[in-house]
């Protein structure tokens, strides 16, 4: 996980740094995985991609997982409006009118509702990299993140008491913003 983060920090500050790329740009992370944590909302139905549907009918989306889009034409906030990975696919293709690219992207919620064509906010000129934090007990975890509340929110990866700073975390903390 922490290197995903990074990546991500790597990307956002590289566009970052180009500010006539980075006012031309839409980052848009979409995570494949919920990291194995129970989710209470059964997943809901949805349309087939095609017609193939003779061993499996994809009609059922997966659990929920985080999407995050970045882009100075995107108010900071979230977004309660149900998307799927196809979401994306949906935009990019009214967006350039490509025509259809499957009955479930026709049927999916696309995320042009929440892309202004004005500049709404450029951002922090960067993000810090996730830190791993190695080998620390609770109480040391409680002390840490008491002196620092509004940066430090630890995601624990589940291997030992190993911790990281979230990405996610550090972007939504009403705090920094």
């Amino acid at each position: 996980m922490l290197e995903g983060e990074r990546l991500i920090a790597d990307v956002y500050n590289s566009l970052r740094r180009n500010e006539a790329l980075w006012k031309t740009s839409l980052l848009v992370v979409l995570y494949d995985e919920h990291g194995g944590f129970y989710d209470h909302v059964t997943p809901p139905d949805t349309v087939p991609p095609d017609h193939h549907v003779e061993e499996y009918g994809f009609n059922q989306l997966g659990v929920r997982v985080p999407a995050i889009l970045v882009s100075p034409f995107v108010k900071k906030g979230v977004i309660h409006t149900q998307f799927d990975h196809t979401s994306l696919l949906k935009y990019l293709s009214d967006k350039w009118g490509l025509g259809p690219l499957g009955a479930r992207v026709a049927a999916a919620n696309s995320f042009g509702s929440i892309i202004s064509p004005d500049v709404q906010d450029l951002g922090p000129p960067t993000i810090p990299e996730p830190v791993y934090v190695c080998d620390i007990d609770a109480t040391a975890l409680q002390n840490y993140q008491s002196e620092r509340p509004a940066v430090c929110d630890p995601l624990w990866t589940g291997v030992g008491q190993k911790c990281a700073w979230s990405l996610v975390q550090l972007i939504s903390n009403p705090l920094l913003q």
